[in-house]
């Protein structure tokens, strides 16, 4: 009888240390993710002076901007890391996110730790948000990521993503390039919802 105690007791403790292990092993690819989203919190009420409003993160600020394309208003966010401001000769990639509103700050926080960690050059970051105040969102993107009106009038539709695009070519791109100290051989447009 003792001795089966012993063993149960013996089996379940190495249960119990191979559970820590798959735990800590687990979330130690998320540990750099987890510093920096407490990171980010608390540097979001941090603004800086300059020539246009901050966002809320060092080196970062808004422009409003209204597009003739699209007809919509957006505003353009853009982040630049240190050293664009230390070393006034040298030219940045830039990544062109969409929803700014939501992904700015997180995506800005994760160029940051794959700089650190030497995945990534350093690069401008430039978010398209919308202007505005409105509960619309998922509406408003889905016309301008897809190239045809699908659904009825009272589901999502779509069909503005030629003028959406054309946005970002010919209104986007060049005040950014205007602007700032951009490599134009190097860019690249992403996000997580449908424009891939």
């Amino acid at each position: 009888m003792a001795v089966a105690g012993v063993r149960d007791y013996v089996s379940w403790s190495m249960q119990k240390d191979y559970d820590r292990k798959v735990m800590q092993n687990f979330l130690k690819p998320y540990r750099l993710l987890i510093v920096s989203l407490v990171f980010l919190f608390f540097y979001q009420g941090m603004v800086q002076a300059g020539d246009f409003p901050k966002y809320g993160i060092p080196n970062s600020e808004i422009r409003k901007f209204s597009s003739e394309f699209t007809g919509s208003d957006y505003e353009i966010l853009t982040w630049v890391p240190n050293s664009y401001i230390k070393e006034p000769d040298r030219k940045y990639p830039v990544i062109y996110i969409l929803d700014g509103q939501w992904d700015f700050c997180n995506v800005e926080a994760s160029i940051r730790n794959n700089f650190a960690d030497g995945a990534i050059p350093e690069v401008i970051l430039v978010a398209i948000s919308f202007g505005g105040e409105t509960s619309e969102h998922m509406k408003i993107r889905t016309h301008d990521c897809l190239p045809v009106e699908i659904g009825d009038a009272d589901s999502l539709r779509g069909g503005g993503a030629p003028q959406f695009f054309r946005f970002i070519k010919k209104e986007v791109i060049p005040l950014i390039e205007l602007n700032y100290r951009v490599d134009e051989s190097y860019r690249v447009l992403g996000d997580v919802v449908m424009e891939g």
